[in-house]
């Protein structure tokens, strides 16, 4: 896979944005250690900034030492990854972005993460800026359907304290989105890529970006802000093998005591005259070819407001919408009776019963086609706020609403030779790298060679929707042995509605046979 990216810059940078604006100073040439006397020129003062013979830096040492103070700092074994480097490496979701972290292993389906387990376990809770988030059929939300560059941080907490509901046997995660009060002052984002897949040779575009602000008014300070990402990919799987392998007595006195009953159509129970002859023997090969679109999209949004200097409010909201598709399409042949002796001989894998290589005659020929599209959402509104009611006592609440569908199809119609057999031979060879595999004898391109076996039609709804509260009181001491004091309650409601269908059709049934349903 190629990967080509495209960015639009202000500055020349290797950031994780395209274009970056923050405040009237957009970068300095030195940075003064933290605590020094220096003064940094702004756009203000008059001072001059950076010229033509500058050399302009930019860094993430701030958001170093965020994710050094976070794992520091609490009680708990957690272990961090900020936004900055999330944007550093190509991570399509969530879950790719998670295994950098030591202690995480994932799971990948079709080439791209799935799914997660903490220290080996895959019982693992997630969690939206603290609070219970789930998708549609578990209590965890579907790590590989929600884009990477939407967040501004992941915790994960390895050793869950009492602050988090139970639940998470591996661990949580805890994802954390960006707020209007994480900045200074105005900030603009914007990130362009476009990757290439050339297994099938399709370009699918990303795009991520953030605009926030916050001002002063006469009813205190407000900041808004909206982010969105969307990011497409696509993929291709080829298969070929031989399986499954078992037993027959009928390809060779295999023991060489001279009792062998012959090659024969049926290896039937009452022709396998000598167990000795029995060698494992594969049942029939094919080849699958399975390709995958995905679509991810996410939006988040949310307004602070701080009346005072005790008291600061906000609603935010979290949308992800996954479009995954995957067509499949199968072709198999099923071993027949075999070739006369002398007309094909069967080879052996060295010291084993194992066939390596060989002929079937007048094999059954398969073929499948299928469509399995998955939509899915979730969605999550919040509302809370602090208040440190005196110097020493400080309060915050929190109540979160989740909404989550998925609908899953999965769509396949199988034909086959069934009737014109004859003359359908299958040769293979398992003793390379590959399986090789060539079947002959059958025109593949005549439609009137096929006969159809069955189709399969089948639906699968899941809907879940529930409330998540928190309050908490925190009570900080000053010159005693004691730092603080905390208490507080968590309460989450959850319902979950599932439903299935299937349909399948079969051809008419010859006169005097039942029908099948």
């Amino acid at each position: 896979m190629r990967f080509y990216r495209m960015k639009v810059a202000l500055l020349a940078s290797t950031g994780a944005v395209a274009i970056f604006m923050n405040g009237p100073a957009i970068a300095q040439v030195e940075s003064p250690a933290p605590g020094s006397a220096e003064d940094i020129p702004t756009a203000d003062d008059g001072s001059e900034g950076p010229t033509a013979s500058d050399i302009v830096g930019t860094g993430f040492r701030q958001s170093l030492q965020n994710a050094q103070n976070i794992k520091r700092n609490s009680s708990e074994i957690v272990d961090s990854i900020v936004a900055e480097d999330i944007g550093k490496l190509p991570d399509n979701n969530l879950a790719e972005a998670l295994q950098r972290i030591p202690g995480i292993q994932i799971t990948r389906h079709h080439g791209e993460g799935s799914g997660i387990s903490i220290r080996g376990l895959s019982q693992v809770n997630t969690l939206i800026n603290g609070r219970e988030a789930f998708s549609d059929n578990g209590r965890s939300l579907s790590l590989e359907a929600i884009p990477a560059e939407v967040l501004a941080g992941i915790d994960v907490y390895k050793n869950p304290s009492a602050t988090l509901i139970k639940g998470g046997l591996g661990g949580v995660v805890n994802l954390k989105t960006r707020r209007p009060f994480d900045f200074k002052g105005f900030q603009a984002s914007l990130s362009l890529r476009n990757n290439y897949y050339d297994f099938v040779d399709k370009s699918r575009p990303q795009i991520s970006g953030l605009v926030s602000t916050r001002f002063d008014t006469g009813i205190g300070e407000i900041g808004v802000l909206i982010g969105a990402a969307v990011i497409r990919s696509a993929g291709r799987r080829d298969q070929q093998g031989m399986e499954p392998f078992n037993n027959r007595y009928n390809i060779v006195d295999f023991n060489g005591n001279g009792v062998f009953g012959g090659r024969n159509a049926s290896n039937a129970a009452a022709q396998q005259v000598d167990p000795g002859d029995a060698v494992l023997s594969p049942n029939g090969g094919g080849a699958t070819i399975e390709i995958t679109d995905r679509k991810r999209t996410a939006f988040n949004g949310a307004v602070q407001w701080k009346p005072s200097s005790r008291l600061s409010l906000y609603v935010e909201g979290f949308y992800n919408k996954y479009d995954y598709n995957q067509s499949g399409y199968l072709a198999y042949a099923n071993r027949g009776p075999l070739l006369a002796a002398g007309d094909a001989d069967f080879t052996f894998h060295e010291g084993t019963n194992v066939v390596k290589s060989g002929s079937y005659r007048d094999v059954e020929f398969t073929a499948n086609a299928s469509e399995a599209p998955s939509r899915s959402y979730v969605w999550q509104i919040a509302g809370g706020g602090e208040w440190n009611a005196t110097d020493n006592l400080k309060l915050s609440t929190d109540i979160a609403y989740t909404n989550s569908k998925r609908t899953s199809d999965f769509n396949a119609t199988r034909v086959g030779n069934n009737g014109n057999t004859a003359g359908t031979r299958l040769d293979f060879d398992t003793g390379g790298d590959q399986a090789l595999l060539n079947l002959s004898g059958f025109d593949f391109n005549n439609i009137s060679k096929y006969k159809f076996l069955e189709s399969f039609a089948q639906r699968e709804v899941a809907k879940s929707d529930g409330l998540a509260g928190r309050l908490d009181a925190e009570y900080t001491f000053f010159d005693s042995i004691l730092k603080s004091v905390s208490i507080g309650g968590r309460l989450t409601t959850r319902d979950v509605t599932r439903m299935q269908g299937t349909q399948n059709h079969f051809p008419p049934a010859a006169p005097g046979q039942p029908a099948r349903a």
